[in-house]
């Protein structure tokens, strides 16, 4: 059985606060100048708010570990590790059906998520609870609908009206996909932790192995930055052809000035 590594790391204090036995043994008693533990900590620190899904890598001794990273209350992290048997190929556990769908779903930088035939979620991976509904994991949105995660956002930051409008369109593209009954793609934005943001969303219709319509199923991926280049070259590129234009015009003009001389 691998052995778990645990420790607690508070973020404004820079210290480690709790930790296993496990811990003690991979880095020994006197830790609080080891580089290996600093390069830890700053590559999960990292890991966690780069959007690298929290888990991060380390290196200590000739073995690799893998530890995952989540935040917790009052800035402090906790970091959660095993050493990672290359040699071992054993997938005990992992092959289970419902194990291995959330480790699928988490691990993609989409975000993808069900809802039944009223809106409300029936499941929600790691990326669109991070990135979209602030919820505190992917159990939270389960039953609830994303108005819910809206107000709940706007209420704690009322001081700023456009901290979080994304959804606010003029139709529900929810409805949409149950009314034509086909795969349909969006486009949709709207301010999220008051930045502008960009959905490029693929919706469908959900039925269970027997046909029964459940609601709908969908992935969204942020273009935000994809659409924001694409616009910035198409203004250069009418920029240029506008001096094109007007270079070829003055070419005109000399050449009749000179001909009327």
């Amino acid at each position: 059985m691998k052995r778990t590594i645990i420790f607690l790391y508070d973020v404004k204090s820079n210290q480690i606060k709790h930790y296993n036995h496990n811990f003690k043994k991979l880095f020994s008693d006197d830790f609080s100048f080891n580089t290996d533990l600093n390069t830890l900590i700053k590559d999960g620190v990292n890991a966690l708010y780069n959007k690298d899904m929290g888990r991060t890598f380390f290196y200590c001794q000739g073995e690799q570990y893998i530890f995952d990273v989540d935040k917790m209350d009052d800035g402090v992290i906790i970091f959660h590790g095993q050493k990672n048997d290359l040699e071992d190929s054993s997938l005990d556990g992992v092959l289970d059906p419902n194990k291995l769908l959330r480790l699928l779903a988490d691990n993609l930088p989409d975000m993808l998520w069900a809802k039944d035939v009223n809106g409300k979620y029936i499941f929600a991976n790691k990326a669109i609870c991070e990135n979209l509904l602030m919820a505190k994991d992917t159990e939270e949105p389960i039953g609830k609908g994303d108005i819910y995660f809206a107000l709940r956002e706007r209420e704690k930051h009322k001081e700023n009206k456009e901290w979080h409008t994304f959804g606010e369109l003029c139709f529900n593209s929810d409805e949409v996909v149950l009314q034509n009954m086909k795969n349909m793609v969006f486009e949709e934005y709207g301010n999220v932790k008051g930045e502008y943001l960009i959905l490029e969303v693929h919706k469908a219709p959900f039925f269970d192995d027997s046909g029964r319509l459940l609601g709908t199923v969908g992935s969204g991926r942020d273009i935000t930055k994809e659409l924001q280049a694409k616009r910035e070259l198409q203004i250069k590129e009418q920029l240029i052809y506008q001096q094109s234009k007007m270079a070829m015009m003055g070419e005109m003009l000399e050449n009749i000035i000179h001909q009327w001389k």
